[in-house]
């Protein structure tokens, strides 16, 4: 029987995220995009869904690549990359 995140364990694997992403200079502020990418992290968090999309941030030419898995045997990753 597959065994799931909690509310609590998605709350903190995303803060951890958003650390990261705000650590490579990117806000909503300055990469308006980001605002759609926080909107995916809060439906993750409250309506415990699998997320998988890629959103393209075109203003720092670089794509974020998101996963986000409540099976806890699946790896959750948001990558940055170059578009």
């Amino acid at each position: 029987m597959p065994e799931y995140r909690t509310k609590e364990e998605r709350k903190i694997e995303i803060n951890n995220t958003i650390k990261k992403i705000d650590e490579v200079g990117l806000h909503p502020n300055n990469t308006p995009e980001l605002i759609e990418v926080y909107k995916l992290f809060s439906e993750y968090i409250k309506n415990d869904v699998d997320i998988s999309k890629t959103i393209d941030l075109p203003g720092v030419g670089k794509k974020l690549t998101i996963n986000l898995y409540k099976n806890k045997r699946a790896e959750c990753c948001v990558i940055l990359r170059s578009m």
